[in-house]
C-alpha cells in the first residue's frame, strides 16, 4: 500500500490540502473506488488522517513522502517499489531459469530511472554524512532531474 500511495504521489496531494476520495481520484485520472480502498489502508497504517470524507497527509509523513520533503525518501520508496515488482517473480524465475520481466512502473522508464537516481544519491549522502542543508540541495537536485526527464520525454515524443 505505501508504495502504491507514492507512486500515485497522494502524499504531495494530500499535504496541500484535505482531499475526498472523489476529488483526489479526480486529480490522478483514477478509480475512486479503488482509491479509497487505498486510503482507507494508508489511513489504518497512519499514513494519512480521515476526517470525515477527506484524507489528509500528517506533515511529519509529508515531510519523508513528497518530493519537497526536507528530508524526503520518496525516491529510495520508489525504487523499492521498482525492485520489489521483480522479487515478486522470484518464484516463476527459479522455475523457468529466465531473468523476471522488467516492466516500467506508473510514472514510466524515465520515472523509474530518476527514482533509481534520486535512491542512489540519498543513500551516498547519507553515507558520507551530510547535514540538512545539504539534503535540501539534495531535493533542487532531484526536481531539476525530474524536470530535465520530463523535457527529454516531451521533445522524444
Amino acid at each position: 500500500m505505501l508504495a502504491a500511495g507514492a507512486e500515485l504521489d497522494v502524499f504531495s496531494f494530500l499535504s496541500e490540502r484535505p482531499l475526498t476520495g472523489q476529488q483526489l481520484a479526480d486529480q490522478l485520472g483514477g478509480d475512486v473506488r479503488a482509491l479509497t480502498v487505498l486510503l482507507d489502508g494508508l489511513t489504518a497504517l497512519d499514513m494519512l488522517i480521515k476526517k470525515g470524507d477527506r484524507y489528509e497527509a500528517p506533515p511529519e509523513i509529508a515531510e519523508l513522502l513528497t518530493e519537497t520533503g526536507a528530508q524526503s525518501l520518496l525516491a529510495s520508496m520508489l525504487h523499492q517499489a521498482n525492485c520489489l515488482r521483480r522479487w515478486v517473480q522470484l518464484a516463476k524465475v527459479v522455475q523457468t531459469g529466465q531473468p523476471a520481466e522488467r516492466a516500467p512502473s506508473i510514472r514510466g522508464a524515465a520515472g523509474d530511472q530518476a527514482a533509481f537516481i534520486g535512491a542512489m544519491h540519498s543513500i551516498s549522502q547519507a553515507a558520507a554524512g551530510f547535514e540538512k542543508t545539504e539534503l535540501i540541495r539534495r531535493d533542487a537536485f532531484m526536481n531539476s532531474v525530474i524536470r530535465a526527464e520530463k523535457m527529454i520525454k516531451t521533445d522524444n515524443g
